[in-house]
């Protein structure tokens, strides 16, 4: 669980930092990648210490008597962890979001179908919806937008 704080924390530090100079200029595509994999990794991480964290704490002290008695020792409720490793898993989700929309709609080159994204495309988000609608759909989305009638 350790290493999984320090991957998380480490990850997600320098994610922090970077996203201050990503906002101060535009970064290269490949930055603003390995960026969204490393917010991702860090959320991740994050999160199964949270959710691992969360069933030894609760699940040892629900066990209680016997396996403490047979050890020895007295087992107490880590409520204030758990709260905080869950808060920050939730933080590192919100930048693992951001950052992952932010590849989507400003860098990624290629689309769903395998297409060459155009300028107008990359940087767009108003029309983002409706690209990645057109693209999941295919040509049904051109012909239903078509104003010429086909027979």
């Amino acid at each position: 669980m350790f290493a999984l704080i320090l991957i998380g924390a480490i990850t997600t530090g320098i994610m922090l930092f970077a996203s201050v100079a990503f906002f101060a200029i535009r970064p290269p595509r490949i930055l603003v990648t390995i960026g969204a994999l490393l917010t991702n990794l860090g959320s991740a991480s994050l999160v199964l210490v949270a959710a691992a964290g969360t069933g030894i704490i609760f699940g040892s002290t629900s066990a209680g008597g016997p396996l403490t008695s047979g050890l020895g020792t007295e087992l107490k409720k880590g409520k204030t962890f758990v709260v905080i490793v869950w808060v920050a898993a939730a933080f590192a989700i919100i930048s693992a979001t951001y950052w992952g929309a932010v590849w989507f709609v400003e860098f990624r080159r290629s689309s769903y179908r395998r297409r060459i994204r155009t300028e107008e495309e990359m940087g767009n988000w108003r029309g983002i919806l409706s690209e990645v609608m057109s693209d999941l759909l295919g040509d049904r989305a051109k012909a239903e937008k078509s104003p010429q009638a086909v027979d």
